[in-house]
């Protein structure tokens, strides 16, 4: 699951650039279901394998992307908590899906019962589709990133966008028009002088913030926390 989830964040960003931050969170639920449903029905370890592949790529869209659309569509004095909730939700998925690991091991008789069927595992795997859908549909009641729809130059779509989300759908509210135009002098500087490419991240100015970042998210992760999440159960 994590070597799909490295593909999955590389290809984040051209995904949500292209096809917006909603549909690319989308794309990752969808991508999701491909994977619960690869490992529910799986016959045997390749099938397993290629199926936590599948749902890896799903959780690397996802990680990088989220944050993304929530700072951009959240007002500026919630953003950070925003942001936060992800983090904490998956932390409560962790919890919710050992319980519901704990529960499916009972069946067929339970985990000492000799002839104990493959329920215990599949039924997890496939209520991992649940969160999946909902997700999928749900955004479909979420309105694009404004700045995602300013890049593509639909200002007008940008703005009443940020009516609805800041000014109760009034165009000329002044909280409208001030994120309005941060909007406007960001991607104008993006545009003149800032560089897009992976080669900037390597940039001497760059690479100590880029080496703290993955220092960061590398050490949560080889301090031991996956072994117990994948093998508590």
């Amino acid at each position: 699951m994590p070597a799909g989830s490295l593909v999955g964040s590389l290809a984040s960003s051209f995904i949500a650039d292209r096809l917006s931050r909603r549909t690319a969170i989308q794309v990752a639920a969808a991508v999701w279901i491909l994977g619960a449903i690869f490992q529910t029905a799986a016959n045997g370890v390749a099938l397993l394998c290629f199926g936590r592949v599948v749902a890896g790529i799903s959780i690397g869209i996802a990680s990088a992307i989220v944050p993304v659309y929530q700072s951009e569509i959240a007002p500026k004095e919630i953003r950070g908590r925003v942001v936060s909730l992800q983090q904490w939700a998956i932390t409560w998925g962790i919890l919710i899906q050992y319980f519901i690991q704990y529960g499916a091991s009972f069946s067929d008789g339970g985990p000492k019962a000799p002839d104990q069927g493959t329920s215990c595992f599949r039924i997890p795997w496939g209520i991992q589709m649940v969160p999946g859908f909902i997700l999928f549909i749900g955004m479909f009641f979420f309105p694009y990133s404004p700045r995602w729809l300013a890049s593509k130059d639909r200002w007008e779509e940008a703005i009443t966008v940020l009516a609805h989300l800041h000014g109760g759908g009034d165009r000329s509210h002044p909280k409208v028009l001030a994120e309005y135009k941060e909007i406007e002098e960001a991607l104008r500087f993006e545009r003149e002088e800032a560089e897009t490419s992976f080669a900037a991240l390597v940039k001497p100015r760059i690479f100590k913030r880029v080496v703290l970042g993955m220092s960061i998210q590398m050490w949560s992760q080889l301090c031991g926390m996956n072994i117990m999440m994948y093998y508590i159960v």
